[in-house]
């Protein structure tokens, strides 16, 4: 904690500050042996994800040599972008998209250089970040957690010990936590949960995680493809936010279990779903419609948010279809039919791979 307090201050003092914080983590998964050598074809003969390959080769040339910084607290929910505690934070957690770029190095390549910096960053993470129970900033390790599901057999059983109490307090902490609300909050805290099982192997996380899910279903979606996220923050920004950790936790159900369990296709008694949750987005990914953001927000710090000048959260900012990219990548895993909507998003004709990203790459390799 001393030595977040001191960074902030130099970078005060220094000018190296960020005008706002904020990180785009990239998407993994747990990947089995099929999938791993499946994500090895493409880089061999899809020229697209060899670019991709050869550019994250460059990257993981850097990450060799870099030292983890792990946070003792993770200080984001709740704070403005320009909050200096958030800054740091931010820099902190940039740790988490240099463990997925090391686990897709060690999917693809097998290099056990990869493997042993992601134990490197594994255990020291593990053996400073205090669980708090909060989902919105516990999420930002799910990197980190499926790095150790893929590796945990290669840890010393000390390790292992520290590790798996680690990552079970961290689930205690979020399933003891009363004050969750029923909104993106609850959809994070499934998955979190959910992840955590498939790491360790706890049988009553994945089955709270499902509990958790049906109700959210019941409760937090609408039939009429709407969420109580959108009801409440007046944007789509926060009815996908809602969606994308469903969607992952659907996938990870279907790739690691429980079996036969119907995350996708589950429906609520009045009819509320995933999938007509995410169609309701279909038109404004489409460009058919627009909408403009955050007008009845009835959260404060979505207010303080356009008071503080942050472009993002203006009332009235017109929703940009980009937005939901993540989103329709992770459904098309479900429905072949997004895969229009993913490339309308990223202005491709049909057979244009020249924007293919990590995500669409990842998706492809699980689609079976």
């Amino acid at each position: 904690m001393i030595r977040s307090f001191s960074l902030v201050i130099i970078l005060l003092l220094t000018g190296s500050f960020y005008s706002w914080a904020d990180i785009d983590f990239t998407t993994t998964f747990v990947l089995d042996q099929k999938h791993r050598e499946k994500l090895q074809a493409l880089v061999e003969n899809n020229d697209q994800v060899n670019d991709l390959w050869q550019a994250l080769q460059k990257r993981l040339s850097n990450h060799i040599k870099a030292v983890p910084d792990p946070a003792e607290v993770i200080n984001y929910e709740g704070l403005l972008d320009t909050n200096p505690l958030r800054i740091v934070t931010t820099k902190q957690l940039e740790d988490m998209n240099i463990i997925a770029d090391l686990l897709f190095g060690w999917y693809i390549s097998d290099d056990p250089n990869y493997r042993f910096k992601l134990k490197d960053y594994i255990n020291a993470w593990a053996t400073k970040y205090v669980p708090t129970g909060n989902p919105i900033n516990e999420n930002k390790l799910i990197s980190l957690i499926h790095a150790y599901a893929v590796l945990r057999s290669d840890f010393e059983p000390n390790e292992q010990k520290l590790i798996d109490r680690w990552l079970d307090q961290i689930a205690q902490a979020e399933m003891s936590n009363e004050r969750v609300p029923m909104n993106n909050w609850e959809a994070k805290r499934i998955k979190l949960v959910h992840t955590i099982s498939i790491a360790t192997g706890e049988e009553d996380l994945a089955d709270f995680a499902y509990q958790h899910f049906k109700d959210y279903i019941d409760y937090s979606l609408y039939p009429d493809g709407t969420s109580r996220d959108l009801e409440s923050r007046d944007a789509l920004h926060y009815h996908l936010s809602g969606l994308d950790p469903l969607l992952s936790y659907g996938i990870m159900v279907e790739l690691h279990g429980p079996q036969n369990l119907n995350v996708y296709t589950y429906q609520a008694e009045d009819g509320a779903s995933i999938s007509k949750s995410i169609d309701y987005v279909v038109p404004y990914a489409l460009g058919e419609k627009t909408r403009q953001e955050w007008i009845n927000s009835k959260v404060k710090l979505d207010q303080e948010r356009a008071n503080a000048g942050l472009e993002k959260y203006q009332p009235g900012k017109l929703f940009d279809p980009k937005e939901s990219l993540d989103t329709f990548t992770l459904a098309w895993y479900f429905n072949d039919d997004y895969l229009t909507v993913v490339q309308k998003i990223s202005n491709q004709d049909q057979d244009d791979n020249s924007t293919w990203d990590w995500d669409r790459v990842l998706v492809l390799t699980l689609k079976d």
